[in-house]
Order: C-alpha cells, then structure tokens, then sequence
C-alpha cells in the first residue's frame, strides 16, 4: 500500500475518556498525528451514563480542567487542543440532549472560526447523540469511529447507546474495530470496517527496557518475585480469582498499578496484595520492567471477550512473561516460534495460580515475545489507519471533482423543468393572494372567532384588554372596549366595571383605562382593576378571583369580537359555572371591510395577522391544556 500519511489535515476527536485519565489508544492516536503536522481538537468525554458518587473526584477535575483554559479550550502540546466540555450529565435525557448540543456546537464552532480549523476529519470513538449532533451540525470531510469498547456490555444504562451506536457505524465512511467480535458486530451495518488491535508504543517501552536504572521508588521493600498488573482497576479485574491466587502464593507479591475504579477493600487486607495507583505513562514501562510476571487477571464475560488488552503487547515489548484468563482476543498469541509459550493461558482459577509457576520458571530472555509485540506498534496501526483513510479521502474527492463544464450543463438540462415550477408557484401564490385579500373568504375563514350575544342583565361588565386590540397600535386598543364598557354601563347593564391587565406601556393599562372610564362619567368607585394578567388564562384567574370575593355570578364580557371564541374555551375551563355574556366591541374600528385605504383589499395584512394569531394561541392553549 502506497505511504498516504496524513498530514495538515484538522481532526476532531470525540474521546471517550479524558485527556489525562490513563494513557491509552486515544491518546496514542491523536498525539502522533499531531506530531505528522496535523491539528487536532480533543473533545474530553461526554459520558454514556449518569455519574455517580464515585465520579465525584473526576466532575471535580473536569471543573478544574475547565476553570484553567479558556471557556474549556486549552492547548495541550503543538498543534493538539483539549476541549474539556461542561454539559449536562444525562446522555439520554432528550432535554439535556437538546441543551449540551447548543452547548457543544456553539462553543466549537465558535472555536474553530477563531483558529480557522476547516472541514474536519470527525474521528470518535464515542457512540452517542454527541457525535450524531456534532456530525450533522459541523462541516466535515470524513467521518471515522473507532470501535473501542463493547459499551452495551459495561452497564444497564451504558446499553442504552445501542440505538445510536449503529447510527453512527451506519453513518460512518470508515470503521476501526479493536477485536473480531467487535468486527463482526459492526459490519451487520456497514462493511467498510477494519480490524485495527491494540498496540503499543515499542519506542518508550525499548527505550526503558534496555536501558540501566533503578526501579521505581514505591516497590522497594516489596518481596519478590513480583506478579504485576497495569492499567485501570475496573470492575472486569476477577476479585475472587486474585484473592484465592494471592492466598495460594503468600511468597509472591501481587502489584496493581492503575487507578482503583471499583472496590478493593477485601484485596487491600491481604498482606501479600499492593496498590500503587495511577502513574505517568512515561513511568509505566519503569513498573513493568520491574515485574518477574505480569498478568492479565480479567472475569471472562461478554466485555472482555471483546477488548484487545493494550497491556498484553506492553507486557510482552518488555520480554515478560504473562498469565491471563482464557479471553477471545489473548488466546491467538499462546504461542510462537514453536512450541515456546507467549502467553500462558488459564481455563480455571487452579490453573491461573499453577501457570503463574510455570511463568516464573520460564528461561530464555523473552526474544519471542518481544518479536510478537513488535508487531503490534502503534507506528505501524496509526500508519494502516491514516493510510486507508487518505485513500478514502482521495476516493471521495474524486467522486466530487466535476468539470465546471458538467455542473453547468447539470444545471442546464433541468432549467425548463424548474422555470415551469417556479410559473406555477407564482401562479399559486398570485391566486391565494387574490383570493385572501381580495375576495370575503379571509372574513368567512375568521367567523367562527366571533362571538356576539345581546346584553343581559349583570352584576359586573368585565374588559379584558392587552397588546394592539382592535387598533392594530400598542397602547391603543383598550379605547374602544373602555368605550363599549361605558355605554354598556350608561345603558344600566351592570353597576361595576372591572379592566384586566398586564401591560405596561407608560404606565399601567388598567390604571389608564380607569382614567378614561372617569373622564366618560363613570365614577371611580364603580371601578375595579386586575393589573397582573399576562393573557387570557390569567385574565380569567384574576378576574375570578375579584368576582368570587363579591359574590358576583354573571358578567358581561367585552374584549376584541375575534377573541371572543378563545374566551369563552378558556372560561368553560377555568370558571365554568360563571353566567358570561359575550359582548364585543361592535362595529370595531380594526375589523372594519375598507377597499378604499388598503388597495382594493376587503382584508388588511394586520388583520389577517391578528386572526392567524387567535387561531394559534388556540391551537397551543389545545395542546397545553388550558382548553
């Protein structure tokens, strides 16, 4: 395969784990494509379930993360940022979706414009609606997953991610699958995907290895021989098998170094069992160096028969000889070069604990594994992987390169299909003009708003007013209905008059309302005022509240004659025993039929505004139930 290495391309990693949790194939990855030439943005993880107490300690280091960059972004080395994002920790929650996606994209985006990253390659190794939304939401040459973890495996709630697992395998131009399992599990919806193990970093670890100097300072005074582990301390490390081990072998020392992620309480009591905690990954080939065994003590179940454990080929590029569990992935490299064993493999706890002997017994100097491990170097996986997705690059840009001479004649062929498309929408568009501004069919389509009965006898006239009424002008359209309220009152109708709003023009419209009832001859004392109201529920709420406390029954309702309908929904709601008399302002200025003012029209724009209006605050009064 022809060298195709990337080079001055931007990345954008969607991590499944943080940037300074252990050092592991992410990591890996983008620093050494960051050291090709190109720039890589690495997105901290996201999460595929809800935190728990237990994450306590890595919110806090997110937060602190977050506190030491710029608005999360940091640069890490040259040419690799981190983005340490703060988003709400509920991957499934539709709300916080919809949330952390403004979050993300804004703040991406916003990041990318001001260090003209353009057109990136999205590489994730995160399954979730963070990467759909990302995908969709940013421009990008080519999308890669690299299929890590069996994430359906880890959790209940982790299962959750399967849905948009398979969007994204689908959805991807290019698939890294770490184990066969995981392989065969991907290609069931896309059959680009690639089988890409673990590797291992054989410059670090040869350097260490053949290199003089003394061991790491927490394993002096640890009796040897020395059976040891690296990596995180999961819940997938077999407890049982590591107790009845250790109490099988009191003369050995069995070491951990890693960081705890689950309880270790009943090991830590055991005299013969050490945690040294999480290490620099530059440390690391220092421990393992150290070690006369190394193992790989994992429970057998449907996760770990998927991952390719990076450990093995550290272990191995150090000559060590290593005991694991009988998992998919590990049994391939039992032996080499013969019949000398690689790996020693375990069935069993009996044969776990007589193997590690076996291990500790085994002469030579470890050429055959060193030789095994060599050929798991990230330099050679990161090699094949950018090499098939520059020819992937390569494909789809030939794909899309066309003459400008074939995208005119492309546009050419269709022109008189889409000139014939655009006659007809004009058509339609000049023929629905004519017939809602030209014709009475606007005034028939608004009836059924109106509401219009006769005065009856009351004990109070209600106005509800608010917003442009029937003039069409803020701050103008209680005129009418403080008029019709008067005359209604004048006529001896009802002795009280009760104005219901919440609008603020210059001062308080009720209070206006009030003054311009006074100056018509009402006295002030027959005035009652709801200032609070923000819409018709409230109006109603309010004015209840003022009726209830005189012991009122009946009223005479006087508000716009196309509100009407939308006032009496809500009272046969809120205060469905209330006698209401719909009385309207009538003839209303606004609703009034003027071909002479308005061009001919028998409807104008503000009109048909305003009906429009009535009909969706009804449709969402519907859907909310408040009708």
């Amino acid at each position: 395969m022809p060298n195709r290495m990337l080079r001055s391309r931007d990345i954008l990693c969607i991590s499944s784990i943080d940037w300074d949790f252990l050092w592991q194939q992410h990591q890996e990855i983008m620093s050494t494509l960051a050291e090709q030439g190109n720039r890589v943005l690495f997105i901290e993880n996201t999460g595929v379930r809800s935190p728990r107490f237990s994450d306590m300690p890595r919110i806090l280091h997110r937060i602190r993360n977050w506190r030491r960059s710029l608005r999360g972004f940091r640069k890490e080395r040259e040419r690799l940022y981190v983005y340490s994002p703060l988003v709400l920790p509920f991957p499934y929650s539709r709300i916080a979706q919809w949330i952390n996606r403004r979050i993300l994209v804004s703040s991406i985006q916003s990041w990318m414009r001001s260090v003209e990253f353009h057109d990136p390659i999205i590489w994730t190794f995160l399954p979730t609606r963070v990467t759909l939304d990302l995908a969709s939401a940013i421009n990008h040459r080519l999308l890669v997953y690299y299929c890590t973890d069996n994430f359906s495996a880890t959790s209940a709630e982790a299962a959750k991610v399967v849905s948009t697992e398979r969007e994204v395998i689908r959805m991807s131009d290019l698939v890294f699958a770490m184990s066969q399992k995981m392989v065969d599990y991907c290609r069931q919806y896309n059959e680009r995907v690639v089988q890409i193990p673990m590797g291992v970093n054989t410059a670090l670890f040869e350097q260490v290895r053949d290199a003089d100097g003394e061991q790491p300072a927490d394993l002096s005074g640890i009796p040897r021989p020395i059976v040891g582990y690296i990596g995180g301390v999961r819940q997938s490390i077999d407890k049982a098998l590591i107790k009845r081990a250790a109490a099988a072998r009191p003369d050995c020392s069995f070491v951990f170094v890693g960081p705890i992620q689950t309880d270790v309480s009943d090991l830590e009591a055991l005299p013969n069992v050490r945690f040294l905690g999480g290490k620099s990954h530059g440390d690391v080939p220092k421990y393992v160096k150290a070690f006369d065994c190394c193992i790989l003590p994992y429970v057998k179940d449907a996760y770990t028969d998927s991952v390719s454990p990076a450990k093995l080929h550290e272990y191995l590029i150090m000559g060590k000889p290593v005991v694991s569990t009988n998992l998919a992935e590990v049994s391939a490299y039992r032996t080499a070069n013969g019949a000398q064993p690689v790996v020693y493999v375990a069935d069993d706890t009996e044969t776990f604990v007589r193997l590690i002997d076996d291990a500790l017994r085994a002469e030579g100097d470890g050429n055959a594994r060193i030789a095994v491990a060599r050929g798991h170097g990230w330099d050679d996986k990161i090699k094949r992987m950018t090499d098939l997705i520059s020819e992937h690059l390569a494909l789809k840009e030939a794909q899309s390169a066309v003459t400008w001479q074939d995208k005119l004649r492309r546009l050419s062929e269709p022109y008189g299909v889409t000139t014939r498309r655009l006659m007809a929408l004009a058509a339609g568009v000049l023929l629905a003009y004519a017939a809602l501004f030209h014709t009475p069919l606007a005034w028939k389509l608004a009836e059924p708003l109106r509401i219009e009965q006769a005065p009856v006898a009351a004990d109070a006239i209600v106005v509800f007013a608010g917003g442009v009424g029937e003039s069409g002008q803020a701050g103008q359209g209680y005129e009418e209905r403080v008029l019709k309220a008067v005359e209604l009152y004048k006529a001896g109708w009802a002795k009280q008059i009760i104005f219901s709003s919440g609008y603020i023009y210059t001062v308080q419209e009720p209070k206006i309302m009030r003054a311009l009832a006074i100056s018509e001859g009402v006295p002030d004392q027959a005035i009652l005022l709801d200032t609070n109201a923000r819409n018709t529920v409230e109006n109603v709420r309010n004015v209840r509240e003022i009726l209830d406390a005189h012991g009122w029954k009946r009223i005479l309702l006087v508000s716009s004659p196309y509100h009407m309908r939308r006032a009496s929904l809500v009272y046969r709601k809120a205060d469905p025993e209330r006698q209401v008399t719909y009385v309207p302002v009538s003839p209303s200025h606004f609703y009034t039929r003027r071909t002479e003012s308005w061009g001919g029209r028998q409807v104008a724009w503000e009109q048909l505004d305003a009906w429009i209006h009535e009909l969706g605050a009804i449709f969402y009064y519907r859907l909310t139930g408040k009708i």
